[in-house]
């Protein structure tokens, strides 16, 4: 495995999704080195066609592959958050809709 890159955009989803709840704060390199983290320590949880998404201490990220290195494209968000969204998004792709009668 080459260099691990991480983009701005998911240093930015971790700021919105964690940081802005617990009220820390952090520079933009140690939220990319805590991405990067994810990555080097934690486990590939999924595979998918031209990215993977990689899963440590709950926090979850996607990755895809460049040559030899991997960058993180965007922060999935950590347990809390994903089963929210799983909960209200989701979900009700899958449920029936009905139509009211007039």
């Amino acid at each position: 495995m080459g260099r691990i890159g991480v983009t701005d955009h998911a240093a930015d989803q971790y700021r919105e999704r964690v940081l802005q709840f617990t009220g820390a704060d952090m520079t933009v390199l140690e939220i990319k080195a805590l991405l990067a983290d994810v990555v080097t320590l934690g486990n590939r949880i999924r595979k998918l066609p031209g990215h993977a998404e990689y899963q440590h201490d709950g926090l979850s990220v996607t990755v895809v592959r460049d040559g030899a290195d991997l960058v993180v494209l965007t922060f999935n968000g950590d347990r809390a958050w994903r089963t929210w969204w799983h909960r209200v998004e989701v979900r009700v792709r899958g449920r029936e809709k009905v139509a009211a009668a007039l």
